[in-house]
């Protein structure tokens, strides 16, 4: 029995599927994140036109994860743990079922999205990574709106001359906003401190251990010469 095109298509339509969304791939790399987030958005999407008023909630069990989305229910567990760490989303456990929401202010940023502007105030570079609030541009800093904000505990801050000491002398507004959106930028002609001489690599966002933010040098990988 020959199967044709339009079988083998009729048959997928009758699984499960999911949507993927590009930008999350981009940003986590990792197909089980980017399914996951995709799903997450999409769902408390839904929710939100079921019950406007209901923050987007929706409930799902782990076992339900995988069957939707391939992805095991361990795994996606795991990776719904590391999302709310990273506050792109939030979990509850309700009636002994798992509960999950996105936070739309967090997200934005994957997508290249900016936070809407109030009358009178400068347009803002991007959103915060600690809290989701705008980030503002100052006279030696980029920096969260919210740190003078009560009841705010963020202080997160960048430095315009945070790359000084390899002879850049200030991160740009477009650099950071690039930064703040989860990309890398072009770093050219800094000195190295050791023998001075000249390098260019790719730059992004890090945290560092004492919790204060830096730009993290990344390098090509160099490629293995042939064998002989």
């Amino acid at each position: 029995m020959d199967i044709g095109l339009n079988e083998i298509l009729t048959a997928c339509d009758r699984s499960r599927k999911v949507t993927l969304f590009e930008p999350f791939l981009n940003h986590f790399t990792n197909i089980d994140y980017a399914c996951v987030m995709s799903e997450i958005c999409l769902q408390s999407s839904e929710a939100l036109k079921r019950d406007p008023v209901g923050c987007g909630w929706f409930k799902r069990t782990y076992e339900t994860w995988e069957t939707l989305t391939g992805v095991s229910s361990s795994q996606a567990r795991m990776v719904c743990i590391k999302l709310a760490e990273q506050k792109f989303i939030e979990m509850e456990i309700r009636d002994r079922v798992s509960h999950f929401r996105a936070i739309p202010e967090s997200i934005a940023r994957l997508v290249a999205l900016e936070p809407p502007v109030e009358p009178g105030e400068k347009s803002p570079l991007g959103i915060c990574p600690e809290c989701g609030a705008s980030v503002k541009e100052g006279q030696r800093s980029y920096y969260c709106s919210s740190w003078k904000k009560e009841g705010s505990n963020c202080c997160f801050c960048l430095w315009k001359d945070t790359l000084s000491r390899n002879g850049k002398k200030l991160i740009t507004q477009e650099e950071v906003r690039l930064l703040l959106a989860g990309r890398v930028i072009e770093l050219r002609n800094l000195v190295s401190n050791k023998n001075t001489k000249l390098f260019s690599c790719k730059g992004k966002l890090h945290k560092r251990d004492t919790g204060k933010y830096g730009i993290k040098y990344v390098f090509a990988e160099k490629k293995k010469g042939r064998g002989v």
